[in-house]
């Protein structure tokens, strides 16, 4: 698989993430048959295996921006709760 975007513009990480986790199962399962098919360790067998570890590792670094995003997102809320509940009534 060509380096580059696999999803559409905009999309969230997780969304990535989670694309990416699927391209990695086909991947592996495509590198799999071929060496059920041709034990030996033949290029393209190689290269399938290495496109989904890509995939994979592509798939867990957009988990963890998501994660940092949730993160920030879960600061910003309790900042709010905190000035909301410090105001006096």
């Amino acid at each position: 698989m060509p380096p580059g975007k696999v999803t559409k513009e905009g999309a969230r990480p997780t969304e990535s993430a989670i694309h990416l986790f699927g391209i990695a199962v086909i991947e592996a399962r495509t590198a799999r048959t071929g060496f059920w098919n041709h034990p030996e360790a033949s290029p393209a067998n190689l290269h399938n295996l290495s496109s989904s570890i890509v995939s994979i590792a592509r798939g867990l670094n957009d988990m963890a921006i998501g994660l940092r995003a949730t993160y920030l997102k879960l600061e910003q809320m309790e900042a709010k709760i905190d000035a909301l509940t410090r105001q006096p009534r």
